[in-house]
């Protein structure tokens, strides 16, 4: 019967170790990943921060400044894509002569 309760026993204090250390993995990977999303969130802040920048004019006077196409004083104007002309229809073409012939006949 001792032998039945320690092998109980050890086979209880094996199971609650392992138990423990999957519980500390996961507080550590827990951790981890709320590191990462804190510096995602960090990125998501920067990247937005940059677009509402590049929405306006000043970002393109800047870059335009930066690469020496603009200098101190002008004014940058960022062109705007025309719509293009539509194409004009194409003319119809004038019957083949077995179309012709082929209305001939039937109207007889």
């Amino acid at each position: 019967m001792a032998v039945v309760v320690l092998t109980l026993a050890g086979v209880y204090v094996v199971r609650l170790a392992s138990l423990a250390w999957s519980v500390r993995q996961s507080a550590v990977t827990a951790d981890r990943l709320a590191t990462d999303v804190a510096a995602l969130h960090a990125e998501v802040d920067a990247v937005e921060t940059a677009r509402a920048d590049a929405a306006g004019n000043a970002a393109a006077e800047r870059w335009a400044r930066d690469h020496g196409w603009a200098r101190p004083g002008d004014r940058v104007i960022v062109g705007v894509a025309a719509t293009p002309t539509p194409s004009p229809a194409p003319s119809p073409s004038p019957p083949s002569r077995w179309d012709a012939l082929g209305a001939w006949l039937r109207d007889g």
